[in-house]
């Protein structure tokens, strides 16, 4: 058995989710290169988010090590599940990232039955990734998952939106930590909303 070592994350850490443009094929992209913000007013804690190349080779590095393949699950359901006591199914998996000019993409993805005919059908259009992030500089430094949904916000990118995240309620660190899956057992994110 093929046991990780548990990673934690000082508290200067924040966590975010954005959605991005989706068709059901085998690359998705993550998150857009550089400054990006949504419209509803996040992130409240920094200026903007970040993301360039430096800080996608640092990400996928960490990314690589994990021997799971990664979830895109349906409307975050899998931070939610605790609180509301339904499944989160899985949408898709991947397991590979890779830096382009545009951003950084998961390039293998492997979606459901269910969620292909559902993206095809127009019943799901974005992409949230679920990420940390420095809460003094705004830049991203861990994926942790992923999210089809239906709720954007970012504006002005090509495909590109934000989603919502948890319905805009406010979170203290503890009860987003509830909220994560045991696979995450990290000491990462204080609140997106402790402002």
């Amino acid at each position: 058995m093929n046991r990780k070592r548990s990673q934690s994350f000082n508290t200067a850490h924040g966590i975010a989710a954005c959605a991005i443009s989706v068709i059901a094929a085998n690359e998705i992209q993550l998150f857009p290169a550089g400054q990006f913000r949504a419209t509803d007013g996040r992130p409240h804690d920094v200026p903007h988010w970040f993301i360039d190349a430096t800080l996608a080779a640092q990400i996928i590095a960490e990314f690589e090590a994990r021997a799971n393949r990664t979830v895109v699950d349906y409307e975050h359901q899998t931070l939610l599940t605790a609180q509301n006591g339904q499944p989160a199914p899985a949408a898709g998996w991947f397991g590979k990232l890779a830096w382009r000019e545009s951003g950084l993409y998961a390039v293998d993805v492997e979606w459901t039955e269910r969620a292909t005919q559902m993206i095809e059908g127009g019943e799901y259009k974005y992409i949230s990734p679920v990420f940390a992030y420095d809460k003094k500089t705004g830049k991203v430094k861990r994926l942790l998952h992923a999210a089809l949904t239906n709720n954007p916000a970012l504006d002005g990118m090509d495909a590109v939106a934000a989603s919502q995240f948890f319905n805009q309620e406010k979170l203290n660190m503890d009860q987003l930590l509830e909220r994560l899956p045991p696979w995450h057992n990290q000491r990462v994110f204080s609140s997106l909303a402790d402002d």
